[in-house]
Protein backbone atom coordinates (compact mmCIF):
# COMPACT_ATOMS: atom_id res chain seq x y z
CA UNK A 1 0.00 0.00 0.00
CA UNK A 2 1.19 3.51 -0.72
CA UNK A 3 -0.12 6.49 1.24
CA UNK A 4 0.98 9.57 -0.67
CA UNK A 5 0.43 13.16 0.39
CA UNK A 6 -2.32 12.29 2.80
CA UNK A 7 -3.05 11.93 6.50
CA UNK A 8 -5.10 9.73 8.77
CA UNK A 9 -7.07 12.87 9.65
CA UNK A 10 -7.04 15.73 7.14
CA UNK A 11 -7.83 19.16 8.57
CA UNK A 12 -10.76 19.75 10.92
CA UNK A 13 -14.54 19.67 10.78
CA UNK A 14 -14.74 23.51 10.80
CA UNK A 15 -12.17 23.69 8.00
CA UNK A 16 -14.21 21.39 5.74
CA UNK A 17 -17.48 23.13 6.60
CA UNK A 18 -15.92 26.47 5.66
CA UNK A 19 -14.50 25.03 2.43
CA UNK A 20 -17.90 23.60 1.51
CA UNK A 21 -19.65 26.92 2.24
CA UNK A 22 -17.05 28.75 0.12
CA UNK A 23 -17.61 26.45 -2.85
CA UNK A 24 -21.41 26.66 -2.54
CA UNK A 25 -21.22 30.45 -2.50
CA UNK A 26 -18.46 31.13 -5.03
CA UNK A 27 -18.17 27.97 -7.12
CA UNK A 28 -15.26 25.83 -8.17
CA UNK A 29 -13.57 28.54 -10.24
CA UNK A 30 -12.91 30.60 -7.11
CA UNK A 31 -11.11 27.62 -5.60
CA UNK A 32 -8.84 26.92 -8.58
CA UNK A 33 -6.04 29.48 -8.10
CA UNK A 34 -5.60 29.00 -4.35
CA UNK A 35 -5.55 25.24 -4.93
CA UNK A 36 -2.58 25.57 -7.28
CA UNK A 37 -0.56 27.33 -4.56
CA UNK A 38 -1.30 24.44 -2.16
CA UNK A 39 -0.75 21.66 -4.67
CA UNK A 40 2.50 22.88 -6.27
CA UNK A 41 5.61 24.68 -5.07
CA UNK A 42 6.34 28.18 -6.32
CA UNK A 43 9.32 26.91 -8.30
CA UNK A 44 7.25 24.23 -10.05
CA UNK A 45 4.47 26.71 -10.85
CA UNK A 46 7.02 29.03 -12.48
CA UNK A 47 8.73 26.19 -14.38
CA UNK A 48 5.61 24.32 -15.57
CA UNK A 49 2.84 26.84 -16.42
CA UNK A 50 1.15 24.46 -18.88
CA UNK A 51 0.91 21.72 -16.27
CA UNK A 52 -0.47 24.21 -13.76
CA UNK A 53 -3.08 25.36 -16.28
CA UNK A 54 -4.20 21.77 -16.86
CA UNK A 55 -4.72 21.18 -13.15
CA UNK A 56 -6.37 24.57 -12.70
CA UNK A 57 -8.83 23.72 -15.49
CA UNK A 58 -9.48 20.35 -13.83
CA UNK A 59 -10.43 22.09 -10.57
CA UNK A 60 -12.54 24.74 -12.34
CA UNK A 61 -14.52 22.10 -14.23
CA UNK A 62 -14.88 19.63 -11.37
CA UNK A 63 -18.59 19.01 -10.68
CA UNK A 64 -19.45 20.94 -7.54
CA UNK A 65 -21.64 18.18 -6.14
CA UNK A 66 -18.79 15.67 -6.41
CA UNK A 67 -16.32 18.03 -4.79
CA UNK A 68 -18.72 18.73 -1.93
CA UNK A 69 -19.17 14.99 -1.42
CA UNK A 70 -15.40 14.53 -1.19
CA UNK A 71 -15.18 17.39 1.32
CA UNK A 72 -17.90 15.77 3.43
CA UNK A 73 -16.09 12.43 3.36
CA UNK A 74 -12.82 14.05 4.44
CA UNK A 75 -14.62 16.06 7.10
CA UNK A 76 -16.26 12.99 8.60
CA UNK A 77 -13.42 10.46 8.40
CA UNK A 78 -10.82 9.97 11.09
CA UNK A 79 -8.51 6.99 10.62
CA UNK A 80 -5.93 7.84 13.31
CA UNK A 81 -6.77 4.78 15.41
CA UNK A 82 -7.74 2.39 12.61
CA UNK A 83 -4.46 2.63 10.70
CA UNK A 84 -2.56 0.82 13.45
CA UNK A 85 -4.32 -2.38 12.36
CA UNK A 86 -2.78 -2.29 8.85
CA UNK A 87 -0.56 -5.34 8.41
CA UNK A 88 0.74 -5.03 4.87
CA UNK A 89 3.87 -3.29 3.58
CA UNK A 90 3.25 0.47 3.52
CA UNK A 91 5.17 3.22 1.80
CA UNK A 92 4.31 6.72 3.02
CA UNK A 93 5.33 9.54 0.66
CA UNK A 94 5.26 13.13 1.87
CA UNK A 95 5.92 16.44 0.17
CA UNK A 96 8.26 18.60 2.21
CA UNK A 97 6.28 21.79 1.40
CA UNK A 98 2.82 20.21 1.26
CA UNK A 99 0.40 22.70 2.83
CA UNK A 100 -2.69 20.60 2.03
CA UNK A 101 -1.45 17.52 3.90
CA UNK A 102 1.74 18.50 5.73
CA UNK A 103 4.52 15.92 6.15
CA UNK A 104 3.62 15.49 9.82
CA UNK A 105 0.53 13.59 8.69
CA UNK A 106 2.66 11.00 6.90
CA UNK A 107 5.07 10.89 9.83
CA UNK A 108 2.10 9.98 12.03
CA UNK A 109 1.07 7.21 9.61
CA UNK A 110 4.64 5.93 9.51
CA UNK A 111 4.82 5.83 13.32
CA UNK A 112 1.46 4.04 13.66
CA UNK A 113 2.01 1.35 11.02
CA UNK A 114 4.65 -1.16 12.01
CA UNK A 115 7.32 -1.69 9.37
CA UNK A 116 6.21 1.18 7.15
CA UNK A 117 8.68 3.32 5.23
CA UNK A 118 8.59 7.10 4.93
CA UNK A 119 9.97 9.02 1.96
CA UNK A 120 9.87 12.81 1.89
CA UNK A 121 10.24 14.52 -1.48
CA UNK A 122 11.10 18.15 -2.17
CA UNK A 123 7.59 18.93 -3.41
CA UNK A 124 4.20 20.23 -2.42
CA UNK A 125 0.91 18.28 -2.45
CA UNK A 126 1.09 16.60 -5.84
CA UNK A 127 4.52 15.11 -5.37
CA UNK A 128 3.82 12.47 -8.02
CA UNK A 129 3.58 15.29 -10.58
CA UNK A 130 6.17 17.68 -9.19
CA UNK A 131 8.81 14.98 -8.54
CA UNK A 132 7.56 12.25 -10.86
CA UNK A 133 10.88 10.43 -11.28
CA UNK A 134 11.67 10.37 -7.56
CA UNK A 135 8.09 9.36 -6.72
CA UNK A 136 8.19 6.51 -9.23
CA UNK A 137 11.62 5.41 -8.00
CA UNK A 138 10.27 5.18 -4.43
CA UNK A 139 7.32 3.08 -5.63
CA UNK A 140 9.55 0.78 -7.65
CA UNK A 141 11.94 0.29 -4.74
CA UNK A 142 9.00 -0.63 -2.50
CA UNK A 143 7.64 -3.12 -5.03
CA UNK A 144 11.07 -4.71 -5.48
CA UNK A 145 11.51 -5.06 -1.73
CA UNK A 146 8.07 -6.62 -1.28
CA UNK A 147 8.77 -9.02 -4.15
CA UNK A 148 12.07 -10.06 -2.52
CA UNK A 149 10.35 -10.74 0.80
CA UNK A 150 7.62 -12.75 -0.90
CA UNK A 151 10.25 -14.74 -2.81
CA UNK A 152 12.08 -15.59 0.41
CA UNK A 153 8.84 -16.55 2.15
CA UNK A 154 7.96 -19.16 -0.49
Amino acid sequence: MTAANTAARIASVPFWNERMAFVREKGMSALAEPTMTRWFSEAFRAREPQTIQQFKTMVETCPQVGYLGCCAALRDEDLREAIASIRCPVLAIAGRTDAATPPEGLQFIHEKIAGSKLVTLDAAHLSNVERAQEFTAALRAQVEEVEQVEKWNK
